[in-house]
């Protein structure tokens, strides 16, 4: 099952994010152990579902030229990745894009690839573009 959370920080800075999980529960446990306490938790049906997702109002290609030289950028200063992309995610006012980032940071909190995100939306993102995604992950890490 997958949830939207909306979470704050023991600073008061409020973050979002999308977490599988088998219930609210688990979502719970996920946030307390980052320290964070919870706003709000939704159940999502998909990242289509509830006008949210990527459908509702698309990833243009300025979007993706906006996230790969920031991104680029800070991680060539040597910005964490996790860092670099909650810097993105409050950066951004577009709500795909912020969806989108928080299932990037969903799926490296699982263990799995950088990539792996950008595979599951082909409509946006090309088998080129996840393959140099891939490729310059590869040579840094």
């Amino acid at each position: 099952m997958k949830f939207h959370y909306v979470a704050s920080q023991p600073n008061g800075k409020i973050l979002e994010g999308d977490f599988e999980g088998q219930g609210p529960a688990e979502v719970l446990e996920f946030l307390a152990s980052k320290g964070l306490r919870p706003v709000s938790l939704k159940t999502i049906k998909g990242i289509e579902s509830a006008g949210r997702g990527f459908l509702a109002s698309g990833i243009n290609i300025g979007d993706k030229i906006f996230l790969t030289k920031y991104l680029a950028l800070m991680l060539k200063v040597g910005t964490d990745l996790f860092k670099a992309i909650d810097i993105l995610m409050s950066d951004l006012d577009k709500p795909a894009m912020k969806s989108f980032l928080g299932e990037v940071r969903s799926t490296l909190e699982k263990g799995q690839p950088f990539y792996t995100t950008f595979l599951k939306y082909p409509k946006y993102f090309s088998s080129v573009f996840v393959n140099l995604i891939k490729a310059q992950v590869g040579m840094r890490w």
